[in-house]
């Protein structure tokens, strides 16, 4: 009785532990990936001139991170291989989100806000 006891006990740590490594394998946030992004904070004149107020730069960010500069935040909200999603929030609480490839440069304005982003993704690499 007590030997089967035992191995229960023992396929019960093992279920548990199978679990527990599973889970932290299988989060929300994929972080097998990192990149380094500059952005720039742009600023619409009234004329329709466009001049940058402040840059910024983010390395090595995994999905959750980002920066902030000239009351602009960005954050990492998704990365692959191929391509990251990241959103900035303006002054006004005006929201943009960018997908970029390496190499490749995306500006927004949000409609109505004279405030808008410019982002330039350098790599995406392994972790």
């Amino acid at each position: 009785m007590e030997s089967s006891r035992s191995r229960l006990s023992d396929g019960l740590r093992l279920l548990l532990l199978a679990c527990a490594v599973a889970s932290a394998g299988c989060g929300g946030s994929d972080r097998r990936f990192e990149a380094d992004y500059n952005y720039e904070v742009l600023k619409k004149a009234g004329d329709g001139t466009v001049t940058v107020a402040e840059k910024g730069q983010v390395t090595r960010a995994t999905t959750g991170d980002g920066g902030g500069a000239g009351g602009v935040n960005t954050k990492v909200r998704g990365i692959s291989k191929t391509d990251v999603t990241i959103e900035a929030t303006l002054p006004g609480n005006k929201t943009a989100s960018l997908k970029l490839e390496p190499k490749k440069t995306a500006e927004e304005f949000p409609a109505g806000s004279e405030h808008g982003i410019r982002i330039t993704v350098s790599e995406i690499r392994p972790r």
